[in-house]
């Protein structure tokens, strides 16, 4: 007896002429489906609406060349299995950058999240199943096209052969979009000149910025001429002069870039030596050599904010600020969400161009002009301590190549001194270390903290707890108030520092340098560190609205020796022009006198008579006379001095300025994509 089991079965395709246009119009499926993925990113994630248009017509561009493919494979199965995966291969794309995005407050490409995901999901584990959990609607919501697609698929895909003609047809249309949303994007400078993947995903959306993503990064190398003698232009600022001026040498070094440039076959390569071939560097001041012979201990402290700080709670940190070089208008800018950016920017002196694997991929580079190695070439004891993991952002790999003789931390030496917690103590590492170094003269110290890691609570955050109690009377939430007991732990560090260098009567020839990785981005609004509002404003005492990212950025530079508070008290010096980490390797190198080349540094020395300019990573600017605004896209003068010059003078400057922002970038990439400083060097270290 034949069974009439298919007679049971619902047939989608029984020649209805309302089913087939539903199939028909099925094949919208693919523009809209990533315009509803890329709008959560926009809307929820918090990217904005950029340059909305453009935006538009590259995802529709990319959704009918996905249909394409659709169109000429055979029959319903194959078009279902196409569709399913391509759904779910952009949730998991798009939905994985809208959790980075609200963790770090920035979008990463593919390649830097797969270099940092196994750190992340080791050490944050427990955050980053929280995030998980608590944005299950967001990961429904990227799941939902998928799931409908293959339950209603015999209903929505059809099973039909399709004329020729039809792929072709979309197929034009779809490059026709694309030209279209190519001609619009040039003329944003974020497509090219400024293009930087955080800032094309704000602006183009984040399959268009993984297209330039992989655009860019083959992109040649273009320096222009910055020579500030061509053209109307005002001077920038200069030292007042004596009667009998100091003719002061250059920071550079006798280096052959023309020879260089034609002994290598790579254009870009030829392109960046001519251009230094160029370039006069910084010169030498009355500060050069002022540390020359000194110890260094060089402090890159986890999530620290000058609004941390103050008389009665911080006095060490306090007097650290203040009685040596006071910076009263430094930043830390957010490279990429990420203390490694931060930590690459300190030592180096050059943009992250890379975000989080930038520092990961000096491992094997020529690091010449580290401030470790600089020592190291000197006979200096070197050494690099960290109080949590010793492999995390494979820093095992790195420090060494960076001029540090020993990296320890928690896994091969910090444990034996250092309590495993979470976050671990600053003060016991401190206490630990100390005795290993500090009769091994002249010594060079590299710290990472970690005590001031979010979040910032008193049940999860061991630091905060451990200082509960120096912190009562403090006004403000408890958020506010466990951020600045875990950072308590920092100044009891640096109190005992201090205190052992003076015990040991080297205070005086101890030099201690100390930035911050990045803005605390803990205590913002999100679910990842457990926070339902931003606390930003509260710790920065003012408004949301004022918290843009020159607000958001400006931090705590200590740059304090035993010296500046004695014999050289007269050195004492207040920078109120702008600064930033990148300027903090220069700085070090021109104060102890070590031989470096200053063109090769995107950083300033901050006594040197030049242009002083902090850069963000989207391209914005500041100098001492004007600053821009690259998300806004305006430029304001705001000192005295530029209220009075013309307004071709103002566009001189600025253009002049532009230039010297883009030619620093790109200095910065072609060392990490092309390690020249090892051509430069000779292999040397």
């Amino acid at each position: 007896m034949k069974s009439n089991r298919k007679n049971y079965k619902i047939n989608w395709n029984r020649g209805k002429k309302g089913n087939e246009a539903l199939q028909w119009a099925s094949c919208l499926l693919f523009p809209l489906v990533l315009l509803y993925y890329e709008l959560i990113l926009k809307l929820l994630g918090g990217a904005g609406a950029g340059n909305f248009f453009t935006f538009l017509l590259f995802t529709i561009a990319l959704g009918g060349l996905e249909l394409v493919v659709y169109l000429v494979l055979p029959g319903r199965k194959y078009r279902s299995w196409y569709a399913v995966i391509v759904f779910a291969i952009e949730a998991l794309l798009i939905g994985t950058e809208f959790f980075v995005g609200k963790a770090f407050q920035v979008y990463m490409t593919l390649e830097s999240i797969l270099t940092g995901a196994g750190d992340v999901a080791g050490d944050f584990a427990g955050s980053v199943v929280i995030t998980v959990v608590k944005g299950w609607y967001i990961i429904l919501m990227y799941l939902l096209p998928v799931i409908l697609v293959w339950i209603f698929r015999r209903a929505i895909i059809t099973n039909k052969r399709m004329r020729p003609h039809f792929p072709v047809l979309v197929l034009i249309f779809s490059l026709l979009f694309y030209l279209g949303g190519n001609l619009l994007a040039k003329g944003d400078p974020v497509y090219k000149e400024n293009y930087q993947f955080d800032n094309a995903v704000r602006t183009f959306g984040l399959m268009p910025a993984m297209r330039l993503e992989a655009k860019n990064k083959n992109a040649g190398a273009d320096f222009e001429n910055t020579d500030p003698n061509t053209g109307e232009e005002p001077e920038g600022p200069t030292e007042e002069e004596t009667e009998a001026p100091v003719v002061w040498e250059p920071n550079t070094m006798d280096i052959d870039f023309e020879k260089l440039a034609s002994e290598t076959s790579k254009s870009d390569l030829q392109g960046l030596y001519q251009w230094l071939s160029t370039e006069q560097g910084t010169k030498q001041n009355e500060y050069t050599g002022l540390f020359k012979g000194k110890n260094l201990i060089l402090i890159c402290a986890e999530g620290f904010s000058k609004y941390a700080v103050s008389p009665e709670l911080t006095p060490t940190l306090y007097r650290m600020i203040h009685n040596g070089f006071y910076f009263s208008d430094y930043y830390q800018p957010a490279w990429g969400g990420s203390t490694s950016t931060g930590e690459y920017s300190v030592l180096t002196g050059l943009i992250p161009t890379d975000g989080v694997k930038s520092i990961r991929k000096t491992s094997d580079h020529n690091m010449y002009l580290t401030i470790g190695n600089d020592m190291q070439r000197l006979g200096y004891t070197t050494l690099a301590y960290h109080n949590n993991s010793y492999t995390y952002y494979g820093r095992n790999e790195t420090h060494e190549n960076l001029g540090y003789s020993k990296f320890i931390g928690m896994g091969n030496g910090m444990e034996e001194g250092v309590t495993k917690t979470w976050p671990e103590s600053d003060l016991e590492m401190i206490d630990f270390t100390v005795p290993q170094f500090i009769d091994q003269q002249p010594f060079c110290v590299y710290y990472m903290t970690v005590s001031g890691h979010c979040g910032y609570s008193f049940s999860g955050n061991k630091m905060s707890a451990k200082n509960r109690d120096k912190v009562e009377s403090v006004e403000g939430s408890d958020t506010i108030k466990a951020y600045i007991a875990c950072n308590l732990e920092l100044e009891y560090a640096m109190e005992s520092l201090i205190r052992q260098l003076e015990e040991a009567g080297i205070a005086d020839d101890t030099v201690i340098c100390l930035s911050t990785d990045h803005y605390p981005y803990g205590l913002e609004e999100g679910d990842t560190w457990g926070n339902d509002k931003n606390y930003l404003p509260e710790l920065y005492g003012m408004p949301e609205d004022q918290i843009d990212q020159f607000n958001r950025d400006k931090n705590a530079l200590i740059l304090w020796s035993g010296c500046l508070e004695g014999e050289n008290k007269d050195m004492q010096k207040e920078i109120s022009y702008p600064v930033y980490s990148l300027d903090i390797l220069p700085t070090l190198s021109n104060l102890f006198g070590v031989e470096y080349d200053s063109r090769l540094l995107a950083g300033r020395d901050v006594f040197a008579d030049t242009d002083h300019i902090v850069i963000w990573t989207n391209y914005s600017w500041k100098t001492e006379h004007a600053v821009y605004s690259a998300s806004k896209k305006e430029l304001t003068f705001y000192s005295e001095e530029s209220q009075s010059w013309s307004e071709d003078m103002k566009q001189s400057y600025s253009d002049r300025i532009k230039k010297t922002v883009k030619n620093r970038f790109t200095l910065s990439k072609m060392l990490l994509d092309y390690d020249y400083w090892d051509d430069i060097f000779g292999g040397e270290n």
